[in-house]
């Protein structure tokens, strides 16, 4: 078998697998792996419900503990009987997202369950009207999906640390597709997907039904099989329908480079052929809307919640006698120029010294020529190395959100000297205004080159989504206070 994947990369790759005409029982260690991927899915089914109940329990003993009177205003079997009934309602919509047995990304996992709480709150809601505590009857549903992805963490952690989250899965593509995949589904803070090998496509078109059953299960031990290829061209293509036709369930990564992918919609024909759509939500009225009454809302707040903090910073940095405020040139939203302000961390005179480094550290230079940054900075000042490590220097820019100049999430502000890394990819970057926090700060800052940098922002941009500035915005908390490239 050919492979040219590192076991590093992607886990011990099997010896190459000879044909076989034995009859399935009598294939060598085929009871082991079976036996084995009963037992993980077994666990992983029973662990997740289990703790989907326990969330569910727990919520309902919370609600208690704040309404104790609610089992006086409504009729005894509807405070039990109505409650159980969503929760096996949401347990079956689970099942039917496949929470249990698939390996969900956890984003998409979290939007399921807060869409499950808020259509059974919905119900609830609508059943119990017109009794005048129906709201206190919706705050089971209101904490359900905070608990639940709590203790469904705490689940992936333990069966994790045993060794029975991940499903083991094999590749078929070329070595540096595989490597790829890997790559991506290896990135959840709990990977489910774990390789088990890689193997050439062409293998699979020398195999019957038999064969791959005894392959993935026998020989490697998969519960399923990852095509990683182009579907488009003629090998990639029969060894879809050739898998097709053995009716062996499979899962394919095809290359979408480019593509928004959030929001294709999927249109089938009776030939054979697919129509896919795609549309930017950026280019809705109603998504700009909600986009910038989010940000007019949670920075007005945030305002009121750290203004003492801005006052202080802004002594601090005062004291050396220069402005507290610093206000640079950036790129906007259609290229509009605006001034981005920050709390000063730097010397007053910081363009000489940066002069100065430039013209005799040649390494330096290199640096700053490849991304605009010195690991090691002499311009910054103590102070505005503490504000930097905690990214209290930003602090300000809520005044430009405010001012319709930035956003809370966006692409990382850039100056006209950047333009040269974007290249054509400047129509992304100019499609919204830039942003406090973004894909970069949550993806390792200054830890990740330019030019991930730049395909993070163009990723933003092409599949932008309310909830997806809910989720950075919230994994920007952990991103801050782990201090991970900042400087």
């Amino acid at each position: 078998m050919d492979t040219h994947l590192s076991p590093a990369a992607i886990g011990p790759i099997p010896a190459a697998i000879p044909r076989s005409d034995a009859p399935l029982g009598e294939v060598e260690g085929i009871h082991t792996p079976t036996i084995q991927l009963r037992h993980i899915h077994f666990s992983c089914t029973t662990g997740l419900i289990a703790a989907d109940c326990a969330a569910f329990s727990l919520c309902l003993a919370i609600e208690e503990m704040f309404f104790p009177k609610n089992i006086h205003y409504m009729e005894l079997e509807n405070v039990f009987f109505l409650p159980c009934a969503m929760l096996v309602v949401m347990i079956g919509y689970f099942t039917y997202q496949r929470h249990y047995t698939d390996r969900p990304p956890f984003w998409n996992e979290v939007a399921q369950i807060v869409m499950a709480a808020a259509m059974a709150g919905m119900v609830v809601f609508v059943l119990s009207w017109p009794d005048t505590h129906v709201l206190s009857a919706l705050f089971p549903f209101m904490m359900f999906p905070f608990v639940d992805v709590a203790l469904r963490q705490i689940t992936k952690r333990v069966l994790h640390a045993m060794g029975l989250w991940r499903i083991p899965v094999l590749l078929a593509g070329e070595p540096e597709d595989c490597g790829r995949a890997i790559e991506i589904f290896s990135s959840e803070r709990f990977p489910g997907l774990r390789s088990v090998g890689c193997i050439p496509p062409s293998r699979l078109l020398h195999m019957s039904g038999t064969h791959l059953h005894r392959m993935l299960l026998a020989r490697h031990g998969a519960a399923r099989l990852l095509l990683v290829m182009d579907v488009h061209d003629g090998d990639g293509r029969r060894v879809v329908e050739h898998v097709t036709r053995t009716r062996l369930p499979f899962s394919l990564m095809p290359s979408m480079h480019g593509l928004p992918l959030d929001h294709g919609c999927q249109a089938y024909f009776s030939h054979d052929a697919m129509m896919m759509t795609f549309r930017n939500n950026l280019d809705r009225p109603v998504h700009r809307a909600m986009k910038v009454a989010l940000d007019l809302f949670i920075a007005s707040l945030v305002l009121v919640a750290i203004f003492p903090l801005l006052a202080l910073v802004y002594a601090l940095v005062r004291i050396d006698g220069g402005p507290a405020i610093f206000g640079h040139m950036r790129i906007g939203h259609n290229g509009r120029p605006f001034r981005c302000l920050k709390f000063r961390t730097m010397a007053v005179n910081s363009d000489a010294i940066l002069a100065d480094i430039l013209a005799h550290d040649p390494q330096a230079a290199a640096e700053w020529a490849s991304t605009r940054k010195l690991t090691s900075d002499p311009r910054i000042t103590p102070i505005g190395r503490l504000l930097r490590k905690t990214s209290l220097d930003e602090l300000p820019q809520i005044f430009n959100v405010l001012r319709l100049e930035m956003s809370l999430v966006g692409p990382r502000p850039i100056v006209m000297a950047e333009e040269v890394h974007y290249g054509e990819d400047m129509e992304y970057y100019m499609a919204i205004r830039p942003g406090i926090t973004g894909l970069w700060q949550v993806s390792g800052r200054s830890d990740t080159s330019y030019t991930r940098r730049v395909q993070l922002d163009n990723w933003y941009v092409r599949n932008w989504s309310l909830w997806r500035d809910v989720v950075i915005l919230v994994k920007t908390v952990p991103a801050v206070l782990a201090q991970k490239g900042a400087r």
